[in-house]
């Protein structure tokens, strides 16, 4: 139920922004990062469903009984086909996945195209650094829990006498796969020397004074 309501109430908060602004919402002066983001998450979800469509998502239940989790709609948000959209939520509703589960799945079948051109698909363009921040976190949350899944996996099976008699075939695919971790593990390195750079550079141009500062000293002296 409390998934529900969320999606309702952010779905009513973006149709009235919507409305409001003209199609482009505006932001108050207070408003903090975190309210930004709620609000842009709004707009999109507004833009994205009917109350037709919205009322058959909040229907949507599991075996168990549970509604879909607000993290996975922002996520299904992302697949900007209505009808994929209609049979995935339902598939993700009655299996019930987890946000990664849905990230895999709309990164494995749904978003193919946009991942070959390098952005995360189910991440829209962030609008400055510290949106990318946020998007970046995310993402490496994600990956630490799907490498540690897949390393608990191929440690159990790395063993079995199957895995001693693998195909030519196969073999090239795992070096293949081999090679792409160690081109990401570089990416990673290059991404993270940017980063300090950045964070450096504002470092020190928060400690140098102003042009008229250091005038007014100079004069002192």
């Amino acid at each position: 139920m409390r998934h529900t309501q969320a999606a309702g109430n952010c779905c009513d908060v973006g149709k009235k922004l919507l409305e409001e602004s003209d199609g482009k919402p505006t932001y108050a002066k207070h408003d903090t990062k975190n309210r930004k983001t709620y609000l842009r998450d709004c707009c999109r979800f507004a833009a994205a469903y009917t109350r037709s469509e919205l009322k058959a998502l909040l229907k949507l239940r599991s075996q168990q009984g549970t509604s879909l989790s607000w993290s996975v709609v922002r996520l299904l948000m992302t697949v900007k086909n209505k009808e994929k959209r209609k049979k995935l939520q339902k598939r993700a509703a009655e299996e019930n996945w987890s946000v990664i589960r849905t990230t895999m799945f709309i990164q494995a079948k749904i978003n193919r195209k946009k991942r070959s051109e390098g952005r995360h698909p189910c991440s829209p363009p962030p609008d400055d650094v510290e949106e990318l921040i946020q998007q970046i976190e995310r993402f490496l949350g994600e990956s630490k829990s799907r490498y540690a899944l897949w390393i608990e996996d191929l440690k159990q099976k790395k063993n079995k006498p199957s895995v001693k008699r693998i195909s030519q075939r196969l073999r090239t695919r795992i070096l293949d796969v081999s090679l792409r971790l160690q081109t990401v593990t570089a990416r990673s390195r290059e991404l993270a020397k940017m980063l300090d750079s950045i964070a450096k550079d504002d470092s020190k141009a928060s400690k140098e004074p102003s042009a008229p500062a250091a005038e007014s000293g100079s004069r002192k002296k």
